[in-house]
């Protein structure tokens, strides 16, 4: 018993200074990424971040320690004090979601057209989500719910696309009233040119007739 107990002491002083130098290298590392927050006003730090690649890599390994649970509320609340987000994408999503409360806030409803033209990406995101019903969280399903989404694609799009039809018919409708127009026009050229040559024709035989006349008085 005492012999095992004097090499689990050992061990312990064995993973000390491990662990010691694990600890320092983490703050290294974490000081490394708030000076990076200092300087670019965020801790978005790409993987491939070109002037320190390590840093990025590090980045990426506290997210999925994190969601895994083995890391340390210490190292936790170091990092959220800097405002670490820990998902970018449901950062992101949450974003799209409050920008969709606003619409439904102004327009009353959710049914936001694909090439919505004061925001372009809202539509797309709208579609991506009605789309990927099946693979959302249960949460994200919740939130977009709460604002009664309609799940199933509007028609808003096809509206669109028959109002420029319309559209589209109406110019049309108007060339070719221009064109009967010309074509109009051209018959009452033509007619007047044929009146025209019906008055020349009679004025000429009329000319001829007198002439005769006054030649056979002389």
């Amino acid at each position: 018993m005492g012999i095992d107990d004097d090499d689990d002491d050992d061990d312990d002083d064995n993973d000390e200074p491990t662990k010691r130098t694990h600890d320092a290298q983490w703050m290294e590392m974490y000081q490394k990424l708030v000076a990076y927050n200092k300087q670019y006003r965020s801790i978005k730090v790409p993987q491939q971040y070109t002037e320190d690649r390590q840093l990025g890599q590090w980045v990426n390994t506290q997210r999925v320690v994190y969601k895994k649970n083995k890391l340390s509320d210490k190292r936790t609340e170091l990092l959220e004090s800097i405002g670490f987000v820990w998902d970018p994408w449901d950062k992101q999503w949450m974003e799209m979601y409050n920008r969709l409360v606003a619409y439904k806030k102004q327009y009353k409803h959710t049914n936001v057209p694909r090439r919505f033209p004061a925001d372009p990406q809202l539509g797309s995101w709208v579609f991506y989500n009605q789309q990927r019903r099946n693979k959302l969280t249960e949460k994200r399903i919740e939130l977009l719910n709460s604002i009664k989404l309609s799940w199933s694609r509007n028609d808003s799009d096809d509206n669109d696309d028959n109002d420029d039809n319309d559209d589209n018919d109406d110019d049309d409708d108007d060339d070719n009233n221009n064109d009967n127009s010309n074509n109009n026009d051209n018959n009452n050229n033509d007619d007047d040119d044929d009146i025209t040559s019906s008055s020349i024709t009679s004025f000429t035989l009329a000319t001829e007739s007198t002439d005769a006349g006054n030649i056979g008085s002389t």
